[in-house]
């Protein structure tokens, strides 16, 4: 049965009716909702889990949407976004793009009386497990949607798992295929040539510094040895006694 079929088998034939309708075409979610459980209407009720259900739907396929969401942060574009991951960007996604949906995960995944009985347990913690249940669904939908499943990914080869763990994620949209995962990881080192290349460059520029430095530093001394061994020569010929000295040492 479709949100309009409900709607037709109602007839508008009280000030309540009309109430309700006006809620769900102003999309007022929060006050249909209070509208639902004041009056117990099981019509009311099949209509308003009906409408929510719908705008889930629509904005989820809003998310998945390369015409309407190009540049998702749920979506991996390239590896480089497993580097500069935050959980935090993909819920300011959701707030913009997807706000009910964002609610609904929050409601199933937010125990607020158990957040008050636990000192280290707080939204913020209940990030990443939230963000990656939102995504795990996003990707039952579109297997595109799949950036948390790169990262799960990249944390289990990490971890040396094998070959048959991650294939048995990726069966339940937790991560990558292991194939997709060893591509990725040759696409994280496509530039390590360069990165290295660039090292070697650079420490070969600081080891010639450093070797001139080292050839001023002895040309200097040598010099200044030279300088000193003349001056000294200079002062024994001067002296008178230097010669007899040295005689009576050679007979001696």
């Amino acid at each position: 049965m479709s949100v309009d079929g409900v709607t037709e088998s109602i007839q508008l034939d009280n000030e309540n009716q009309l109430k309700m309708l006006q809620m769900l075409v102003t999309s007022n979610y929060k006050k249909l909702l209070q509208f639902v459980s004041k009056y117990h209407n099981s019509d009311y009720m099949e209509i308003a889990e009906l409408k929510v259900i719908a705008e889930i739907e629509n904005q989820a396929q809003r998310m998945c949407s390369e015409q309407k969401n190009p540049n998702s942060l749920f979506r991996l574009m390239n590896i480089d976004d497993v580097i500069s991951f935050k959980f935090e960007d993909l819920e300011q996604e959701l707030k913009k793009i997807s706000p009910l949906v964002l609610k609904a995960i929050r409601a199933i995944g937010v125990n607020h009386s158990s957040i008050k009985r636990n000192s280290k347990k707080n939204e913020h913690s209940l990030l990443p497990g939230l963000m990656n249940a939102t995504n795990t669904l996003l990707m039952c939908r579109n297997k595109n949607m799949n950036k948390c499943q790169a990262v799960n990914s990249m944390i289990l080869r990490k971890g040396d798992a094998e070959k048959t763990c991650i294939d048995r994620f990726s069966s339940m949209q937790i991560a990558l295929s292991y194939c997709t995962v060893l591509d990725k990881q040759l696409e994280l080192g496509n530039n390590l040539r360069d990165i290295v290349n660039s090292w070697v460059e650079e420490s070969s520029t600081e080891l010639e510094s450093l070797v001139d430095l080292y050839d001023i530093a002895n040309t200097t001394d040598s010099i200044e040895m030279s300088l000193d061994l003349r001056d000294d020569t200079q002062s024994h010929i001067l002296d008178e006694s230097f010669f007899d000295k040295r005689i009576i040492s050679s007979v001696t």
